[in-house]
């Protein structure tokens, strides 16, 4: 059960970092327009990582937890 909770965990990370840059872009979608160069020059690239880095400490978990659920699932099916 454990595994499905870091699962669902990295689920949440990458859909968080989905509203980051949602929110990043409608603080400054009035002078960037659609240009994703322009949002990305107008944002600090600290801030704009930390957004990245949570996707993929999403994808990880997502990974990690689907590593240990499979096996676990496979005995049970034998």
């Amino acid at each position: 059960m454990r595994n499905v909770w870091i699962i669902l965990f990295g689920v949440l990370l990458m859909a968080l970092s989905g509203l980051e840059r949602i929110i990043l872009y409608a603080s400054k979608a009035n002078q960037v327009g659609n240009n994703l160069q322009e949002l990305t020059d107008l944002i600090p690239s600290y801030i704009w990582n930390i957004t990245t880095i949570t996707f993929f400490a999403g994808i990880l978990l997502v990974g990690i937890g689907a590593m240990l659920y499979l096996p676990n699932r496979s005995k049970d099916l034998a």
